[in-house]
């Protein structure tokens, strides 16, 4: 855990098959990365979705809440988030 800091989005391989780390905003608002080889997204509900979402790479152009309806046991025509916005 980080005190005062907001992950802004969780990073992936160049593959996009593995979680590597979160990139996230400190006290002083300067960007840092944590890497890790597990990532636990527990925000509040209308968060977990923003840094899915902003987790998009050429491997998950929509962000990793594509398959956020598989973790939740949800069917897939229930797992839709509003775009992003940079």
């Amino acid at each position: 855990m980080r005190p005062w800091s907001t992950v802004t989005r969780v990073l992936t391989n160049t593959e996009g098959t593995r979680v590597t780390g979160v990139e996230y905003y400190d006290q002083k608002k300067e960007r840092q990365v944590q890497p890790a080889s597990v990532v636990v997204v527990a925000a509040w509900a209308a968060q977990n979705p923003r840094i899915l979402l902003n987790s998009a790479t050429d491997k998950h152009p929509k962000g990793l809440a594509e398959s956020m309806h598989r973790w939740l046991g949800l069917p897939p025509e229930t797992a839709h988030f509003p775009q992003a916005r940079s």
